[in-house]
């Protein structure tokens, strides 16, 4: 990928960035927002003391959310969200936590299997944040838009009516399907995003998709298992 296509494919990025909990050191959150910010991902920032619930309102209108956490009591403020990914099934957005997570022992595994799908104990250097952001973390699922103009609507595709398994477009996300030589019909489920509850005293909550048309285009790739006629 060249550098003019990995910035066309970052500017159609959005990034939800913003500290959890009592904490309110705001310089390193600032720097990333602003490195984010210069190198084309549109980039939503929260700024510091938020709740669990102020990031989920915001989840659905992102590809990315990064949520630093500093004074150690990460598992306590993050108690409640596996409940609240299925409430607003956030399947297409990625999770990514980093900070000073634990005043005690804790493993990058308790927050995977939250939900998360990166996890930073300690610290970790702009420019690895920067590389992950990139394309350095293989999404396998990306988050899918709808444009009109220059608005953006992200949805996601899923294989079932529940709407928990992403059907993405790189290898594991996919359907398989034996063959017979007639026609079959499979149904795709989709989910978009609802409209946000806006909370007054937060206006950063204000944003929301302009009401208009939008449309998109879904490609299919139809894959020949091995050794099959």
């Amino acid at each position: 990928m060249s550098q003019q296509q990995a910035s066309n494919k970052r500017e159609g990025h959005t990034l939800l960035l913003g500290g959890l909990g009592g904490d309110s050191h705001s310089v390193g959150l600032t720097i990333l927002r602003q490195s984010l910010s210069a190198s084309g991902y549109q980039v939503r920032y929260l700024g510091t003391q938020n709740t669990l619930a102020d990031f989920f309102q915001m989840a659905s209108l992102s590809n990315l959310v990064m949520i630093s956490s500093m004074d150690g009591h990460a598992r306590y403020y993050l108690r409640e969200f596996p409940a609240l990914k299925r409430k607003f099934k956030t399947n297409g957005t990625r999770w990514y936590l980093g900070g000073n997570l634990s005043v005690s022992e804790g493993s990058e595994r308790d927050f995977i299997e939250m939900g998360f799908n990166r996890v930073f104990m300690q610290f970790v250097d702009l420019t690895t944040v920067m590389e992950i952001n990139s394309g350095g973390d293989n999404d396998a699922a990306p988050a899918r838009q709808m444009a009109n103009g220059a608005n953006r609507l992200s949805y996601d595709l899923y294989s079932d009516a529940a709407r928990t398994t992403v059907w993405g477009n790189t290898a594991g996300t996919g359907l398989g399907h034996t063959g017979t030589g007639a026609a079959v019909a499979l149904t795709v489920y989709w989910y978009g995003i609802p409209t946000p509850t806006v909370a007054v005293n937060r206006p950063w909550l204000s944003a929301r998709p302009v009401w208009a048309v939008y449309g998109g285009t879904v490609e299919v790739n139809v894959t020949r298992a091995p050794g099959t006629a």
